[in-house]
């Protein structure tokens, strides 16, 4: 994902979440691969799957556990900016950049993530 080969990294995110399923973490990585695929639907029902599935973190890893969700959540703006719900996606990037404010400089967002999650984050 992060070489930019978005198609070989959902298809291997693909395989690891038929094997758990239950991984936030997994879900996430490929929600990811699908946005920069252009397949902002299936993106966002791998988002919302992390979100809104009631999952006990391992080890009681609250912290990982609540940026991972943090993580989705700015996920689910960037597919909804793909999808042309404007107003959604910018509910969803206010919240979760509150909660995480790193989200909002660029500079960290870009090391991070693809051009294309970075413009769409700049947009938002």
């Amino acid at each position: 994902y992060r070489a930019g080969k978005f198609d070989r990294a959902a298809e291997l995110m693909a395989g690891a979440v038929q094997e758990r399923p239950a991984d936030p973490r997994m879900q996430t990585q490929l929600a990811w691969a699908l946005v920069e695929q252009r397949n902002p639907e299936s993106a966002i029902q791998r988002f919302h799957s992390v979100i809104y599935q009631d999952r006990t973190p391992v080890n009681s890893d609250w912290k990982r556990h609540s940026r991972i969700i943090n993580e989705a959540h700015i996920g689910l703006a960037v597919a909804y900016r793909q999808s042309q719900v404007v107003e959604l996606a910018k509910n969803e990037f206010s919240g979760a950049s509150r909660s995480q404010p790193e989200w909002m400089n660029p500079q960290w967002v870009g090391a991070l993530y693809p051009p294309g999650v970075a413009k769409t984050i700049d947009e938002l």
